[in-house]
């Protein structure tokens, strides 16, 4: 039923062999490879995610660039998450760098004990409010972005609004776009479309 093999490649978790192991076998029994690297600290992962070219590799913080242009060379998208460093008190990616070297990211809020936040809009005001980005190229990153790094099955396009794609998209009670992201305490979100079928909250 798995898709995907994802290995969080972390000094105190998965070291590099453990890690390569591990994908290259998953990789062997027909799967996609995933990682999570250099959440706290750099310890390789992304030399080794360039490497093997996994589809993602998650969080990256503290990822040096020689490895992230590594990386966008090899095809693998990283998936930043804002919330953690905002909740663990760490530095924040530079993303200026990273959008200066073309180099593909998504968004994503990492929800689990140590970042209890499901709130895109919130990861989006981190983005913006936070770290300079603007409002268009954080909401690319959160839709367009991250549906470019989880394929569906079935071959059909989503991330996108064009005939031919999945219709999924939210519909925000403010006239102006940009609320998606600047208003972190409140969802602007009025309904939503999923697989083509409305839901008004």
């Amino acid at each position: 039923m798995a898709d995907s093999a994802d290995v969080f490649c972390e000094p105190g978790w998965f070291s590099i062999e453990q890690s390569e192991d591990i994908l290259r076998a998953s990789r062997r029994g027909g799967l996609d490879l995933r990682m999570h690297i250099d959440e706290f600290t750099d310890g390789g992962g992304g030399e080794l995610a360039a490497e093997l070219k996994v589809m993602t590799a998650d969080h990256a913080h503290h990822t040096p660039m020689e490895a992230r242009i590594a990386m966008k060379d090899a095809g693998v998208i990283t998936g930043f998450l804002p919330g953690t460093p905002y909740f663990n008190g760490d530095q924040w990616p530079d993303f200026n760098a990273v959008q200066e070297l073309d180099i593909p990211f998504s968004m994503a809020t990492d929800f689990n004990p140590n970042c209890y936040t499901n709130s895109i809009p919130f990861i989006g005001s981190l983005a913006v409010q936070r770290n300079g980005m603007s409002p268009y190229d954080a909401l690319y990153c959160v839709t367009r972005h991250a549906a470019l790094s989880t394929p569906r099955s079935d071959g059909i396009e989503h991330g996108v609004i064009k005939k031919g794609a999945i219709a999924n998209f939210n519909i925000l009670k403010s006239r102006h776009w940009e609320s998606w992201c600047m208003t972190p305490s409140s969802s602007h979100v009025h309904s939503t479309c999923l697989a083509g079928q409305y839901i008004e909250y």
